[in-house]
Formats: structure tokens, C-alpha cells, sequence
């Protein structure tokens, strides 16, 4: 069917596109070039005809400012260009809008998105920072359960499941057997039936270290995030809090391809997002802990501009995460001025 003149203009429907989307979703998201169409809609009689209508998609831009510690102000604000995040549908002659997303869709799909990049900045950072995160004193807390698996058949030489996990809290069971699922796709461990043994990896572990389980360790936990980053949940339970930072430390220089400093207010405010409660404020009382750390295996480095500390990425990680082509690919889609 042929295309006809429309009622109203392109400009004309962008302008009550944004003007929705501004008084009904947000300040986020805008609309992009309308496309004039046709469409079958249904009446309240229950009767379908086709109308001419503008589909207007709607955009995201999600405002990061980055800070110039050198001057003490913000630079010039960047957006992370998150793509579609939904639709409207105008009638192309009244601009009626026929058909909309929920706020809820449109924040699930900008969620979703950020969610993507995190993902990616995650798994590169394991990947890339293996040996150096597997270096890291981690806290009771935290370590369980890999370490907890590991240590077990270092010494005592199999797991029984069925005495040992399942006893466990349904969070803390759940936790163990994610962990031991991935340790098995890499072979550290080895599942028959209801125990656990260690698997050839770890055993070639032994040989190499015979009674360092200090060493042993710390290269099985290197194997698992060099072989296993896929696995980010699972690490995500090992690294909590060290890979946060580190993202937070390293995203913004990837964003502009160069190391900037990160200023100790910014890494706070950005940190203690990712908690609440109670936890947050434990999370927050560790955090000069955790910076010094990941400062102490090579993953961070520490600096004082004008009189405050700041935090940066260490120049060989960051060159070899520029390496990566998943992530750079990602970072190109991403990037945009406006």
C-alpha cells in the first residue's frame, strides 16, 4: 500500500513524542526519527483497519560525567549510547499516541542494557586480571565457597554432598553448588554421584606444588578466572567487592581511552550504590581496605592530586583489556557526544 501525505510532520510528531516520554517515562529517554507506516488497529467495536501512523522509537542516552582530577571539575559529560529501549506508535494524522511502553519496560530495558556493559567490563577484568585477583587475601566472608571446595580436597580429599551441602541454608547450599558446577566445567573438581574429587587441573596443582597449598590455591583460583570469567555470577560470588571496584576504577578510563584517576568520593559514591542496609554501611567501613588490596597485587595504583587521594588502573591491565575485541566492539557502540 502506498504511502499518502501524513497530517502531521516528522518535526511535528518528534515534538509530542518528547513531550510524552518527558511527562510519562523520563528525562532519559528521546525519541529518534519518526517512521511513517501503516498499521492494523482494532477499534473498541472490535473492527480492524489499517491507519497510517508514525513509529517512533525511543532512545536512550545515560549521562556518565568524567571528572578531571588534574583541575578538581567535571569535563565535558559523555553519554552511554544504550540503543532502542521501546516504541510509541502515533497516529500520523491527530499524533494520538495508539500504542506505548510502561515506564517499567522502558527502566527494564535500560537495566538490562547497563547490565550487558557490566557484564562485559566483568568478564575482560577476570580474564585480564586473573593472576592478580587470585593474589587477593580474600575475607572468610567472601571466599566461601570456592576456597572452602578447594581447601577441603587439598586436605581431606572429597566432598560428600550429601552430609556436607545439603545440610547448609538454602542460600548457602545454592551458593556451593553454583560454585562446584563451575569448578567442574573446568576441571578442578569431579562429580560422581553424591561426592566430590578433585579434578585433573587441581591434581596437576598438587604435583606442581607438593604441600604448598598457599600456591596450589592461588592457581587453581588464577586457572578459574582466566578459564572460567564466563562463569561471572559465579566469580561475582568469589570477588564481590574487589571486581566492583575494579570496574569502577577502570570503566571510566575505557570510556575515554585513557587512564584517569578516580577520585575517593566518586569511587565511594558509585561503590555504595551497589549495596543497602546494613551491608552498606559494613561494605563502606572495609572500603579503604579493599582499595589497598587490590593496590597491593597490581590491579590499582594509588595517587594524590591536590592534596586527595585518587585511584587508577594499572597502565599493562588496562592495555591488554584494550585488547579485547568484545569489549572494545561493545565500547564503540556505546560511546557517543551530544
Amino acid at each position: 500500500m502506498r504511502l499518502v501525505d501524513a497530517g502531521m510532520s516528522e518535526s511535528e510528531i518528534l515534538k509530542k513524542a518528547h513531550k510524552f516520554i518527558r511527562e510519562n517515562i523520563g528525562s532519559v529517554p528521546s525519541p529518534k526519527k519518526p517512521i511513517l507506516t501503516f498499521k492494523e488497529i482494532e477499534s473498541l467495536e472490535g473492527v480492524k483497519k489499517k491507519v497510517m501512523v508514525y513509529e517512533v522509537p525511543i532512545v536512550a542516552y545515560f549521562p556518565t560525567i568524567i571528572y578531571d582530577p588534574y583541575l578538581a571539575t567535571p569535563t565535558k559529560p559523555r553519554f552511554k549510547n544504550l540503543g532502542e529501549v521501546g516504541k510509541l506508535i502515533l497516529d500520523a494524522n491527530t499524533g494520538e499516541v495508539i500504542e506505548k511502553p510502561t515506564v517499567y519496560q522502558v527502566r527494564g530495558a535500560i537495566k538490562s542494557k547497563l547490565e550487558e556493559i557490566t557484564n562485559v567490563v566483568d568478564k575482560t577484568l577476570v580474564k585480564t586480571g586473573a593472576e592478580k585477583f587470585s593474589q587477593i587475601t580474600l575475607p572468610e566472608h567472601i571466599h566461601t565457597p570456592i576456597i572452602d571446595i578447594l581447601s577441603s580436597l587439598l586436605i581431606i580429599g572429597k566432598i560428600d554432598i550429601e552430609m556436607e551441602i545439603e545440610e547448609l541454608s538454602s542460600e548457602d547450599k545454592t551458593k556451593y553448588l553454583r560454585i562446584i558446577n563451575a569448578l567442574e566445567k573446568h576441571e578442578l573438581v569431579e562429580r560422581d554421584n553424591n561426592f566430590i574429587y578433585p579434578g585433573n587441573v587441581l591434581i596437576e596443582l598438587e604435583e606442581k606444588f607438593p604441600q604448598e597449598h598457599d600456591k596450589i590455591i592461588t592457581n587453581a583460583l588464577a586457572h578459574f578466572f582466566r578459564q572460567g570469567y564466563e562463569e561471572i555470577d559465579s566469580i561475582r560470588i568469589v570477588l564481590g567487592p574487589f571486581l566492583i571496584l575494579s570496574r569502577i576504577i577502570y570503566e571510566t578510563s575505557l570510556e575515554v581511552d585513557t587512564i584517569v584517576p578516580v577520585p575517593f568520593e566518586i569511587i565511594k559514591d558509585t561503590f555504595e550504590k551497589g549495596y543497602t542496609g546494613k551491608l552498606q554501611k559494613l561494605k563502606l567501613i572495609k572500603l579503604p581496605r579493599y582499595l589497598i588490596q587490590l593496590e597491593k597485587v597490581g590491579l590499582i595504583k594509588y595517587r594524590e592530586i591536590h592534596g586527595e587521594p585518587h585511584w587508577e588502573g594499572d597502565k599493562d591491565v588496562f592495555n591488554e583489556l584494550k585488547k579485547d575485541t568484545e569489549l572494545t566492539d561493545i565500547l564503540e557502540k556505546l560511546l557517543a557526544e551530544i
